[in-house]
């Protein structure tokens, strides 16, 4: 490299040929402009990794990896590889391939974790789904300390998302994205963020989510909900071993929450009685009940109650109308 690196960008591409240049020119425009750019073609079967090809001979700060296809935590990986390989910077930003940021996405987020002194900045986020988006004016403003649990309690979809974060680099020294799992994020990026004393939040949309229809998320949804309650039952473990209750209260709930929308999807099915996958999913959810009574008080989680005991739900609210309605009678008479 000619230049120094201060920060690696690692953009995983499969794909996302109608995308691709809008992504990359939105990483190429940045005012921050001390980073190296690596494109990991993951064996991508349209134009993407020539268009890839054509930006490395363009631009010197961007690196391109060929692969066979093993998906978004490989491409990941590869890229985390080559930055420590290769990259002298000291940070790395993930950005996915039909996503884009802001001019000073880079900027604002180095700025803040040098300001605050922390090992990770994350900004907010816009979800669109149009293309179109004028970038806001943003003035030069960093980011505020926040504690790591706070955060995730208060912002836990962004505290769960691989991108829209800057880490230390040093965070991948022994870290990576489980191969092979959708919600491979989830498995990760709470690790950094509560191994940070503070983290500093820029609350200003700086990346822009495209939702993308032909995505990985929208597809493999038996997988998809395994993989996000096998990411949650270790987060849940973390938080218990290192005693952050708040968090554990928020995963706790998220893992119920994942298994009633799992088992009410099976409830246009016939025969879901008689249904081996339904009936496990009850057990379970009937275990976390269980286990976890005191943070699933009735009256605030009765969605949890009504599809773990239907019937004994439907019994407690007929008996509570009874008895509310017998003591307005009652009041009346006295």
């Amino acid at each position: 490299m000619t230049k120094v690196s201060e920060i690696s960008i690692v953009v995983p591409v499969y794909k996302v040929e109608q995308y691709l240049h809008r992504c990359v020119d939105s990483l190429l425009n940045q005012s921050f402009t001390a980073f190296d750019l690596i494109l990991v073609d993951d064996g991508s079967p349209d134009q993407c990794g020539q268009i890839c090809d054509q930006y490395a001979e363009k631009d010197k700060r961007i690196h391109v990896i060929h692969q066979h296809n093993g998906g978004l935590s490989a491409a990941r990986n590869s890229g985390i590889d080559w930055s420590l390989s290769n990259s002298e910077s000291k940070w790395i930003t993930f950005v996915d391939s039909d996503d884009w940021v802001h001019p000073q996405y880079l900027s604002l987020l180095y700025e803040s974790v040098l300001a605050c002194k922390t090992d990770v900045s994350v900004c907010a986020y816009k979800e669109l789904n149009s293309g179109n988006q004028d970038y806001e004016t943003v003035e030069d403003r960093r980011g505020v300390e926040w504690k790591p649990e706070d955060f995730f309690v208060e912002n836990h979809v962004n505290a769960t998302v691989a991108w829209g974060k800057l880490y230390k680099k040093e965070y991948f020294k022994t870290l990576r994205y489980p191969v092979g799992k959708i919600h491979e994020d989830e498995f990760i990026t709470y690790q950094i963020l509560f191994g940070a004393q503070k983290i500093a939040f820029i609350n200003i949309p700086l990346y822009y989510y495209y939702i993308n229809d032909s995505g990985i998320m929208k597809a493999q949804s038996k997988y998809r909900r395994s993989d996000g309650l096998e990411a949650l039952a270790q987060q849940i473990e973390y938080f218990e071993k290192n005693h952050f209750d708040r968090a554990k209260k928020v995963s706790v709930r998220a893992y119920a929450g994942a298994l009633c929308s799992w088992i009410n999807s099976l409830a246009d099915q016939q025969n879901r009685g008689s249904n081996k996958l339904y009936r496990e999913l009850i057990k379970k959810l009937k275990q976390v009940l269980k286990q976890y009574r005191r943070l699933f008080p009735f009256e605030e989680c009765r969605w949890a109650y009504e599809v773990a005991y239907p019937w004994r739900t439907k019994c407690y609210g007929f008996v509570k109308r009874v008895l509310s309605k017998v003591k307005r009678v009652w009041q009346l008479s006295v």
